[in-house]
């Protein structure tokens, strides 16, 4: 055999060298492996990653309050402006249960003072409960009309003011309070109960009734409410914060 025989490049059918054909084959191979695996690595960088967004909070508002001051003892002394908010006076916002304690409520009976007749002081209790669900509804639908049911005087007038303001501002008040109270025996026509409760009330959009602030832990507002005997009933005419 001649030895240049060994040196020829071999040749396919069609006439190319059998070399250049595994070149293209494995340079096309590759374009191919290079293209697919650049759409992969495209495809994860353009898809959008799964989050969840936060949600804005809104700003809490307050009610209008006035200045109280009060002694704790027989009978509250007050220099309530008509202004006075007695829903929370530093945080105002609340809902009320109107549910007598099952325990007994503890009942003072003020030095000197008259005698008071039997029952007034469950007459007091239940007449203060009512109280609460009044002005409850009053705050949370700003409707005053039924106001005078339960309260008269400067109670009265300090409260329908309080409403107006709300209305004014489109705002209304969800009353959550937990109540401590006890009675205060004043005489057959005048009677007080000082009241150490919970307030987690809050202020509530008029209209919609959705919260425009959270309910927080709660403070302790130490308020007394005076009462007298107006035309058969028993009515808060005054109330203000107690300064032990």
């Amino acid at each position: 055999m001649d030895p240049n025989e060994r040196r020829r490049p071999q040749h396919n059918d069609s006439g190319m060298p059998v070399q250049r054909w595994w070149l293209i084959g494995l340079s096309l191979v590759a374009i191919i492996v290079i293209a697919v695996g650049a759409g992969i690595f495209a495809s994860r960088k353009l898809q959008p990653s799964v989050g969840i967004s936060p949600v804005p909070t809104n700003s809490t508002a307050q009610l209008p309050t006035g200045s109280t001051s009060a002694t704790a003892g027989d009978q509250p002394s007050t220099t309530t402006t008509p202004t006075t908010a007695i829903v929370p006076a530093a945080s105002p916002t609340a809902t009320h249960s109107a549910t007598p304690t099952a325990s007994p409520v503890p009942v003072v009976v003020a030095p000197g003072a008259t005698p008071a007749p039997p029952g007034t002081a469950q007459a007091v209790e239940r007449a203060y409960l009512h109280y609460w669900d009044v002005y409850a509804n009053a705050l949370y639908t700003l409707d005053s009309s039924h106001l005078g049911e339960v309260m008269s005087g400067t109670e009265l007038d300090g409260r329908r003011q309080q409403i107006d303001e709300l209305r004014s501002q489109n705002q209304a008040v969800k009353i959550v309070v937990e109540h401590h109270y006890e009675i205060v025996l004043l005489g057959p026509s005048t009677a007080g109960v000082e009241d150490h409760y919970v307030n987690k009330s809050y202020t509530i959009d008029a209209t919609t009734k959705r919260p425009l602030q959270s309910p927080g832990a709660g403070e302790t507002e130490d308020v007394a409410f005076q009462f007298e005997l107006v035309d058969g009933s028993w009515k808060v005419v005054s109330s203000s914060q107690v300064t032990r």
